[in-house]
This record gives C-alpha cells, structure tokens and sequence, in this order.
C-alpha cells in the first residue's frame, strides 16, 4: 500500500514538472497585420463635394473621401471632378478598403440640363404677335432618342396702323414685279383703309382687283392687290422711275408714303418633350432628396439632366410662383398649404410646407405693387418662389390681389 502511494505520488510530481516546463516555452501569437486592398466598384452617383462623395450601390447609400491624388476620368481622360459630376449618374470607381478613400472614379458624360414644368413632359409655351400670313406650321414630330413635337396655333389679335417705308422694285429680286410696283410684304393688309402720297401728292387707291386705270388722268391712280405668292402689293399707273439705275430705296422712301391698317395674329408655339425616366433616379425638392412622385407632385418648376440615351437622371424640383396659402409666418419662416382648389382658400389642403426666408426677399403684389412682409397674414393667397442659388429659401413673395 505504501509503494502504491509512493507511485502516485511519482507521476503527480512528474505530471506537475512537466506542465511548468511547457509553460515556460509557450509564445505569445500575434494577430496578422491586415493591409488595406483597392477594391472596385459600381453605383449611382446620389451627392458630392469638394472633399466626398456619395454613392448608391446595390441600394446602399455609402460616403467615399476624394484626396488629392482620386484619378477623375472621363472616356480614359482626365478631368476635372466638379466639370463632369452630375448626380444620377452611373460611375465606376476605385476605393480602398480601410478608409473608402477614392484612387479613381470614372465618370460618363450626361446628355442635357434643362429646365420647364416637369409632369413626365417638359412644355415649352412661347406666345407671339406678327402681322405675318405665312401658315402656322403643322403638329410635328422629331424622332429622336426621345419623342419631341411640336405645333403652332394662330388667332387673331386685332389691327395695328402701320407706315410702310421700306420697299422692293427690284425686277431681279423675284418679289416685285417693275418699277411701276412696290411690294408691301406678307401681311394682311385692310384695302380700305390705304393712303398713298406720291411727291406729296394724293394717290387714290384702287381695292378692286378688277377695276381698271382711268386714262383720262394718267398718274393719280395705283390699284392695290395681292399676287399668287401672297404678296400684297401696289401698282402704280405709271413707272416711277425710267430705269434701274435712278432708283434707289432712300429716294423712294422720300417721295412716296404709305399707311394702312394690318391685321395683326397671335402665335403660341407648343414644345413638347417626352423624356424617360432613369430606374436609379435621383430626385430633389427644394434641395432635399424625395420620391419621384413627390418631386413631381409639389413642384412647379425643375431643372433636370438626361443621360446619353435620353433619360432622366437627375430632378432639381422647386417652387416658381406657386400658388399657395399661408399657413403662418413666424420668424425666417414661413409655413404654406398647396389647396385642392386654388380659387377657393376654404378648400381642401392637399400638402403643406415650411420654408425659409431669405434675407433678400422681395414682397409685393401681383400688381407688381411693393408690400411690407408684414401686410402677409395667414389665410392669405400667395404665389411664392424660391432661388437654388440661395440655398432653395423664399426670395419672392407675391400677395394676390383681385
């Protein structure tokens, strides 16, 4: 029994001597150093300054650094980040992995910037008076990469007196027709109303084209008309000069005079774009990023830029004289409700918003009449406008009047 003690009690020193020897030769491991790597990339370009950028991939938001060594190319080329960057733009880039610092970035070029009432179509109304009868031109479409039309529509505007001094008696000119001819041009011109004094003596104006010179009295009559082409014209009974080379405009204008009434028009031309819509979008209302639709519904005006095939990458939505009622105004700001119904104040309030007022704010009437900010009260009708340039805050106020 006592050798058996004797022979545990052996091993558990030798057990012990052991575990002390192998711990004093364990090391300590140390964990690998991990060397940041460059990675690659591809997003949508969402925002950007001087110093970051933000890009959208696989639908995550993530803030990447530009140094003064990003490579910024264009086509293979170097440029200028702040020259090409547009949001909305699909970019590739480089970045490395421990501090997502841009090494380069690869920027497409984009199609268009351009600016109208954006609701799925930019329209582009521009009105016109002339006294011109050349036909308004058809509805037409331009094919392109995006639907482009186009119409004119004409509708009278009343009449305008006019005195004619310029004239054509060119017979090479293809217009008139002789030197016994004076062109009056493609207006529409109220036969009975022209007056014609020729070396201060009085004409009388013939309106019917069938009627003929009264021989007895040669000289004191010009008949007046309009040609095949629509020229309205005036022949004189006699020639008014013997040949081309005693002619000349500036004598003409001092012996003869003409006046009459012309009928004048109203042109308003129509253009009208359809562009598509980008998937990756990126909209803003008032310098805040929102939903298309919201950009589409609250806004009244937007800049927007197209990729090279035409669709829209990027909505710059805000307020241009946008018809609203007040909410309150406290302070630099001023809070506004879009209605249902603009003519009615007492109508449903479809949205509101909160603004602020910049320091350069010009309030008035829509007389164009000067106001005090503090002639605006809640519950009043206004059309309020904001500047991008300043930081999308108010800088037109307008009462409206009736």
């Amino acid at each position: 029994m006592k050798k058996l003690a004797s022979l545990l009690l052996s091993v558990c020193f030798l057990v012990s001597l052991n575990g002390n020897a192998l711990a004093a030769t364990k090391t300590t491991t140390k964990k690998p150093v991990v060397k940041p790597v460059e990675l690659k990339a591809t997003g949508v370009l969402k925002n950007y300054n001087s110093k970051s950028v933000v890009i959208n991939v696989a639908g995550k938001d993530i803030t990447f650094q530009l140094t003064a060594s990003t490579k910024v190319t264009q086509y293979g080329d170097s440029v200028l980040f702040s020259d090409v960057a547009r949001k909305g733009l699909k970019v590739s880039f480089k970045y490395m992995s421990n501090n997502n610092a841009l090494t380069a970035i690869e920027i497409p070029g984009f199609g268009s910037e351009n600016q109208g009432d954006l609701k799925l179509k930019s329209v582009d109304i521009n009105v016109a008076l002339t006294d011109s009868t050349i036909p308004v031109s058809a509805p037409k479409v331009t094919p392109s990469f995006f639907s482009n039309s186009r119409s004119q529509v004409r509708e009278a505007a009343g009449e305008e007196e006019s005195d004619s001094y310029v004239y054509s008696m060119d017979p090479d000119s293809g217009i008139g027709s002789g030197l016994d001819i004076v062109d009056l041009g493609l207006i529409d011109v109220i036969p009975e109303s022209i007056k014609i004094t020729l070396d201060g003596k009085e004409i009388k104006v013939l309106t019917d084209a069938k009627a003929e010179f009264d021989n007895k009295v040669v000289g004191d009559e010009a008949k007046f008309f309009v040609n095949k082409d629509g020229i309205a014209q005036i022949k004189f009974e006699v020639k008014l000069y013997e040949d081309e080379k005693s002619y000349s405009i500036e004598d003409l204008e001092k012996r003869l005079q003409v006046s009459f009434k012309k009928k004048m028009y109203k042109i308003t031309t129509y253009e009208i774009t359809d562009f598509p819509f980008s998937e990756d979008v990126v909209c803003e209302l008032n310098g805040k990023p929102v939903s298309l639709a919201k950009a589409l519904n609250r806004s009244n005006y937007s800049n927007f830029t197209t990729n090279l095939d035409g669709e829209i990458i990027y909505v710059d939505a805000f307020y241009r004289a946008l018809t609203c009622k007040v909410v309150s105004i406290k302070g630099n700001a001023i809070t506004i409700a879009k209605l249902v119904n603009d003519a009615d104040p007492e109508s449903q309030v479809k949205w509101t918003d909160t603004l602020t007022l910049s320091t350069g704010l010009t309030v008035q009437d829509t007389n164009g009449t000067p106001i005090s900010l503090e002639n605006v009260k809640a519950g009043d009708m206004i059309k309020v406008t904001v500047e991008a340039a300043d930081g999308y805050k108010v800088n037109l106020i307008e009462k409206i009047v009736k």
